[in-house]
């Protein structure tokens, strides 16, 4: 053990560590992740609500080929979906 921290240069290595470095970084360090979620439709919105939730730093974009958000149900007309309800 004292070797090994003779090598790594004492007790105090981790305080010289800079994010981009990734020999001296610590692995369990928070870094920024960037997340792309493809299509606005339920499980899109559901990803957008909980994934900041769960991840911390983290930039988040949700793409959708339609001009609104809705995914199936905004694409498709249900006919007398109104006496349904």
């Amino acid at each position: 053990m004292y070797a090994f921290k003779k090598q790594m240069g004492g007790p105090g290595f981790f305080a010289n560590t800079h994010p981009d470095d990734f020999a001296t970084r610590p692995v369990d360090a928070k870094r920024p992740i960037k997340v792309v979620v493809m299509g606005a439709g339920m499980s899109g919105i559901i990803a957008g609500i909980l994934f900041p939730r769960s991840i911390e730093n983290m930039e988040l974009v949700i793409y959708d080929k339609n001009p609104d958000i809705g995914g199936t149900w905004f694409e498709n007309v249900y006919v007398n979906w109104s006496r349904v309800l």
